[in-house]
């Protein structure tokens, strides 16, 4: 994957977080540390699918 490629796919996914999973990112980051770091877990594992293909 080029550098460029990254750069693509990662303005993709946060339009795509932004659209389906923004709200409860944010109610996530406010709840509590817990919840926060589910959500970050959760957006590294799809950006390493991500980086997989």
């Amino acid at each position: 994957m080029k550098k460029e490629d990254a750069w693509y796919w990662f303005t993709l996914g946060a339009a795509y977080m932004g659209s389906m999973e923004y709200p409860a990112t944010v109610s996530g980051l406010f709840k509590s540390e817990q919840n926060n770091e589910v959500t970050r877990k959760e957006f590294e594992k799809r950006w390493k699918l991500k980086e997989a293909d």
